[in-house]
């Protein structure tokens, strides 16, 4: 109850403009500067730090539903992106409750864990901080089913509903029966030339089985997703996974179509 409280404040404070990350912090004049403590090349505004970080994409990205903000057209402002959000969940009543779950607390665990990892002087792990999503996701689904006498479906959730965006809505019509399903996605900074990558594995019901992330250099966008790609490949040989399908929101990398690839 405590964490779900939070949760709505911090909802509430980034609807307000309120959080205290590092660009507000400089217009009252309380930090030197607004850069982002994690990625050192953008502002620091609410967007930034809840969507637009290349370690907060990665959390996004392995949430229940997968979401990839950048994709969707996230907005310059904080407040119209989430009402854009809303409003695309209001169109499938059956997926709204638990869709407004998992966003809100996808925002408090990724604004958590930034605070987090700077007062501890750490570097974040968007893999582990998705999965503390997921399970407080969970166990937020079983405390509404006491209560209501109907649980939240949350593979109905991974594997479709109107939040999805329209290229992974196609690719559900991929029959999944007999493979692995993995996810691919990748966030790059020009700047830096630094890359973020994230991938999901899920069964072919849909339920999560791991997540990965990690942070490499790279020479342009294309590059980084190829080096999700190939992660996630080596991912897969390693774990001697068998029939995959590979999906990537890049559409210049991958075509879902030609890459149902059966495994020994």
């Amino acid at each position: 109850m405590e964490r779900t409280s939070l949760a709505g404040l911090t909802l509430r404070m980034a609807c307000s403009d309120a959080l205290p990350v590092k660009a507000a912090l400089y217009r009252r004049r309380i930090s030197p500067d607004p850069t982002c403590n994690f990625c050192g090349q953008d502002e620091e505004s609410i967007t930034h730090a809840l969507l637009d970080c290349e370690w907060t994409r990665p959390v996004w990205f392995a949430s229940q539903i997968q979401l990839n903000p950048s994709a969707l057209g996230a907005s310059s402002s904080f407040k119209g992106w989430l009402l854009g959000e809303i409003k695309i969940l209001e169109t499938n009543k059956d997926f709204f409750q638990l869709g407004m779950m998992i966003l809100v607390h996808t925002l408090w665990g990724s604004w958590k864990e930034r605070n987090d990892c700077y007062f501890q002087r750490r570097q974040p792990a968007p893999g582990v901080v998705a999965m503390k999503i997921n399970s407080h996701i969970e166990e937020s689904s079983t405390m509404v089913s006491s209560t209501s006498g109907r649980a939240p479906d949350l593979n109905s959730a991974m594997n479709g509903g109107s939040h999805r965006d329209p290229q992974s809505r196609a690719n559900e019509n991929l029959s999944l029966t007999g493979y692995i399903r993995i996810n691919m996605d990748a966030a790059f900074s020009n700047s830096s030339c630094r890359g973020t990558l994230g991938v999901i594995v899920n069964d072919e019901s849909g339920a999560q089985i791991l997540t990965h992330a990690n942070s490499f250099f790279a020479i342009s966008p294309l590059a980084a997703e190829a080096n999700a790609l190939r992660e996630a490949l080596v991912l897969a040989s390693n774990l001697q996974l068998g029939k995959c399908i590979f999906a990537s929101y890049y559409k210049e990398l991958i075509s879902l179509e030609h890459l149902q690839c059966k495994g020994s």
